[in-house]
């Protein structure tokens, strides 16, 4: 049962500032997010409604909360009525909860960009709720860890069982996977900053960090050994960060100028740089789709660069690129990075 609905911050257009060493053949692959729309935010308070799944659904008005819980809004009949036999099984209560997952949310991208701004949405409007997390996503430690330094409890729920709420924070999506309400991505990081401590000595960002995915069985650089020798030449760190916990790599990325890695997850730790870091983003040639950390870039007032490789296949989801050495050295002069050794 619906018992009230509030408007948190109105839709509105995010504009975004061009690459940096953007030249003009390759203007096509980001003009058409230079500017996007991005929805309004809203949340919903909701008494004694089901879990089924991976969703939220009200008996009392037979509806499912599809555009809260899903990218695509909508679920078919036949998905409605597998949800539905939920109810021919025993069920388990909850007194309180915040939904905040969507279909990708398990991701670290996703959590950190997607999930985690729609708690931020709510902070300063109602008490905290703990978060309704499906037994699923334990494999994955940075969840619990990213809310236990925001200071949130969590409940796990199973998913074959129906969860009865009596009492549901239901926030809706802050801006479609990709793109990004500006305020609630700098307040997360302003968050972060809040709750870790650092170790570090430094006045002012210094570190150069390049994300390694020599571990990985896709999408990684073909020539990682050659770029490497060169990188550690212009004082770059090296670093897996699936080696580290959450702390970790916000007390690592804290102290970072400027961040550079192939298109993947690691760049979502732009996150935990200071503004005004550079972002060297390694792309899939001619890919005008996976804008997402050009877009997080600007958003957090970061210098975006990217450089294009050659891939061995057009899906950047799975690309392994070849980067070429020369082009590199000429884009980390551009961008102000000394070579510290010959």
């Amino acid at each position: 049962m619906l018992v009230y609905e509030k408007l948190v911050y109105p839709s509105h257009s995010s504009v975004r500032k061009a690459p940096q060493n953007i030249k003009e053949d390759d203007e096509v692959l980001f003009k058409h997010e230079y500017q996007s729309s991005i929805c309004a935010t809203n949340f919903l308070k909701l008494k004694n409604v089901d879990v089924l799944q991976d969703t939220v659904f009200d008996l009392s008005t037979f509806l499912f909360f599809a555009p809260y819980t899903h990218i695509n809004g909508c679920f078919t009949w036949a998905e409605k009525v597998e949800k539905l036999k939920l109810f021919l099984k025993a069920k388990t209560s909850v007194n309180r909860g915040v939904w905040i997952t969507q279909n990708w949310t398990w991701m670290y991208f996703h959590w950190m960009t997607d999930a985690l701004t729609r708690l931020i949405a709510l902070e300063g409007e109602v008490e905290k709720f703990p978060v309704l997390l499906p037994i699923s996503y334990k494999p994955y430690p940075y969840i619990v860890e990213s809310l236990e330094l925001l200071g949130y409890e969590y409940v796990w729920y199973t998913p074959t069982q129906r969860v009865r709420v009596k009492e549901l924070l239901l926030p809706s999506h802050t801006a479609s996977p990709g793109n990004y309400n500006v305020t609630f991505l700098n307040q997360l990081r302003d968050r972060f900053f809040e709750s870790t401590t650092t170790t570090t000595t430094t006045t002012k960002p210094l570190r150069k960090i390049f994300i390694s995915r020599s571990k990985a069985t896709q999408r990684f650089i073909s020539n990682e050994e050659e770029l490497i020798s060169l990188l550690i030449s212009f004082g770059f760190e090296i670093h897996v960060f699936e080696h580290y916990s959450l702390s970790k790599q916000i007390d690592l990325m804290r102290d970072t100028q400027c961040l550079l890695g192939i298109h993947g997850a690691g760049l979502t730790n732009m996150l935990f740089m200071p503004s005004t870091g550079s972002v060297i983003e390694l792309r899939n040639r001619g890919d005008q789709y996976n804008n997402c950390y050009f877009s997080m870039a600007s958003a957090l007032n970061h210098t975006y660069y990217y450089l294009q490789g050659d891939g061995d296949s057009e899906q950047t989801a799975s690309v392994n690129l070849r980067i070429d050495l020369v082009q590199l050295i000429n884009l980390l002069r551009l961008a102000s990075v000394t070579q510290t050794t010959i």
